[in-house]
């Protein structure tokens, strides 16, 4: 079976990202970097070529590819490029470049997706206004069921009235665990 790399793919438009499994995986899963589809809208006839287009994507991150229509210069309205993108920076907006025709040129930029990103704990999923920094998160723990005592039998009142009551044995206050890594 040919060994798959730890590396992020594109899926539908999602990035997926293999990691090598260890037993704290989850721990180490902080993903800063992942593809995303980057259109340049109305670029300058100087930037369609493949070095062209490699040089307006390097200033934003790591070129991947370019769509086929790009590659065709078949639909001219934008470029979209597939570019690995640093989440922990902000990503820009618009983009800077220079040419020997128009000199300095303001290239806008629009994402098709990018993935919510927290700066604070530099986790995908959820972002900086929604984060518990402090709190590590809880996982389940195991905890066997207590067996029920049986109901005395009979009528409701008669055993009221005739029988003491028992002594109910109190439980031990359970502890709340928290999971911590251990391989430090």
């Amino acid at each position: 079976m040919e060994k798959i790399r730890s590396d992020t793919w594109n899926v539908n438009g999602f990035p997926l990202v293999f990691k090598p499994w260890s037993p704290t995986v989850i721990d180490e899963l902080n993903v800063t970097h992942v593809p995303v589809w980057m259109l340049f809208p109305n670029l300058d006839p100087y930037f369609w070529s493949k070095a062209g287009l490699s040089k307006v994507a390097s200033a934003i991150g790591n070129p991947i590819c370019a769509d086929e229509h790009t590659t065709n210069k078949s639909k001219l309205a934008f470029a979209r490029i597939l570019i690995v993108v640093d989440l922990s920076k902000e990503i820009p907006k618009a983009n800077k470049l220079n040419t020997p025709y128009h000199g300095s040129l303001l290239q806008s930029v629009t994402y098709e997706w990018v993935p919510r990103f927290c700066t604070p704990c530099q986790n995908i999923g959820h972002t900086k206004d929604r984060c518990n920094p402090g709190k590590p998160k809880a996982r389940p723990v195991y905890r066997p069921k207590q067996p029920v005592a049986p109901r005395p039998s009979g009528d409701a009142e008669t055993s009221k009235s005739t029988s003491p009551p028992k002594e109910v044995p109190q439980k031990s206050p359970v502890k709340k665990t928290v999971a911590t890594n251990l391989s430090k």
